[in-house]
């Protein structure tokens, strides 16, 4: 249901001229078909996450906002003997604090696609499109004010596996190398009050426009333990995740995520 969301999403911004929206759509029908077609390699997998969050917007006087989150993935993974690919939805919120100060966030992820192309037994390296929201609130700052940053990006992709302990091991990671954002007005009203879920949708995609490595970016890194599989089932894993997004132009933002992920 949140593929085919996403999927109409991007149909009505294709409408509008977004050329990258067009790339993330035949990317998603690509892997749809890819994974048809090898319907007996195709997995799904559960994802929960418990992340350490830092939180820093130029327009709360750059105060550094840090709390937790909790996230969940539904991810759907391919692999064949020349490559792999997988698709993966996700949501979650949090809770940040600086100086006893309350911040809540709210993350949508509704896809992030990759495909890798087999280098090596144990190395891969491809592609990753992916659209991403960040929400932010701060009902004791501002009442009635929201925060966000969309993106649609295209980066690389890398991936290597080998064996330690007599278990397997996986170092993943991607970055962004541009795409589309969209971040608040460097000047607002302090009487503007958008806080809503009309004005949300809408504000999402406020006055987005092309960037690239000069002006945002998207960085996932991820280390994963994967248990000894003993049976048909999927093998349980467990990661440490790290992540990075930024906006440098103005109006500035970053937030950092330290998480343990649990994969089954």
């Amino acid at each position: 249901v949140i593929v085919m969301l996403f999927i109409g999403i991007l149909l009505k911004m294709v409408m509008q001229k977004s050329i990258l929206y067009a790339c993330i759509l035949l990317a998603v029908v690509q892997f749809s078909q890819k994974a048809l077609s090898q319907s007996d390699s195709l997995h799904h997998r559960d994802k929960i996450s418990l992340e350490l969050l830092q939180i820093k917007e130029s327009q709360n006087g750059g105060h550094v906002f840090t709390g937790s989150q909790l996230q969940y993935a539904h991810e759907w993974a391919w692999e064949g003997s020349e490559a792999v690919s997988t698709l993966k939805s996700q949501i979650g919120a949090g809770a940040v604090f600086s100086r006893g100060i309350l911040g809540v966030n709210f993350h949508l992820m509704p896809a992030e696609w990759l495909y890798k192309w087999k280098v090596t037994p144990s190395l891969f390296i491809g592609t990753v499109l992916a659209a991403d929201y960040n929400y932010q609130l701060y009902p004791e700052l501002q009442s009635g004010v929201s925060y966000w940053f969309s993106q649609f990006s295209a980066g690389l992709a890398a991936e290597y596996r080998f064996q330690a302990l007599e278990n397997n091991w996986r170092v993943m990671g991607t970055t962004s190398l541009l795409g589309l954002t969209s971040r608040p007005p460097e000047v607002r009203s302090p009487y503007f009050f958008d806080l809503g879920f009309g004005e949300a949708l809408r504000y999402l995609h406020q006055n987005i426009g092309f960037g690239s490595v000069n002006q945002f970016s998207r960085t996932r890194f991820e280390v994963q333990w994967q248990a000894n599989n003993t049976g048909n089932n999927e093998p349980i894993r467990l990661s440490y995740t790290f992540d990075i997004d930024a906006y440098f132009y103005l109006p500035q933002w970053i937030a950092l995520r330290h998480g343990l992920t649990l994969t089954f």
